[in-house]
């Protein structure tokens, strides 16, 4: 009880509480405060119209170069990054907590082995992470694309001509990849480790 009164005492757990639920209200909620879905927004239009626009009737916010309403896109957008980032954190805590829980109860040599991988992955910044999975995975689209019979094409202009759900068998794999996701659970999880390394380790110690 004493640690909930404390957390609730400070304004700015206040403040990050009524955001996040904001934010969560607008995912759950997005048919109703945006009835355009993601497949209804945007328009095939020549190159030299793809141009942002200003703020105006139908969209408040302004429209995004393939002329979809800004607004729209934020709503819906809360549900993708809800989803991306409540997965990444499962998967992060669940890796986390294996590792930090498996080192502490072998003990030993394999502990310290475990640790000191660790602290290596703790060097490691995650923005350069997401930048090699994201080239990587370009790469490997590129090569998968060109060796098919609409090889120079881009992945933007396979969507736009329709072509690109005949090569779903191949690329599909790699259009679900999320290279920022992969990168976020490899070079995240570390935090998580040496909490749980440390609590089991002193449970040990106790026992």
């Amino acid at each position: 009880m004493g640690i909930t009164r404390k957390f609730f005492s400070r304004w700015q757990n206040w403040l990050g509480l009524l955001i996040v639920t904001a934010f969560v209200l607008t995912a759950l909620f997005a048919p109703l405060l945006s009835p355009k879905t993601p497949e209804t927004q945007g328009n095939q239009v020549q190159s030299y119209l793809r141009v942002p626009q200003p703020p105006g009737p139908g969209a408040p916010l302004g429209t995004l170069p393939d002329h979809s309403s800004v607004y729209d896109a934020l709503i819906w957008g809360t549900r993708d990054a809800l989803k991306f980032g409540v997965g990444v954190t499962a998967f992060i805590l669940m890796f986390g907590t294996l590792i930090g829980t498996l080192a502490a109860f072998l003990g030993g040599r394999v502990n310290t082995l475990l640790m000191w991988t660790t602290d290596m992955f703790l060097a490691f910044p995650v923005i350069a992470g997401v930048v090699f999975f994201n080239q990587l995975n370009n790469t490997m689209l590129f090569y998968l694309i060109n060796s098919t019979e609409y090889a120079g094409y881009s992945i933007e202009a396979l969507q736009r001509f329709g072509l690109l759900e005949r090569l779903t068998p191949l690329l599909g794999p790699f259009l679900r990849l999320n290279p920022a996701a992969i990168a976020f659970i490899l070079f995240m999880w570390m935090p998580y480790a040496r909490v749980m390394n440390a609590s089991v380790m002193r449970v040990k110690q106790v026992d």
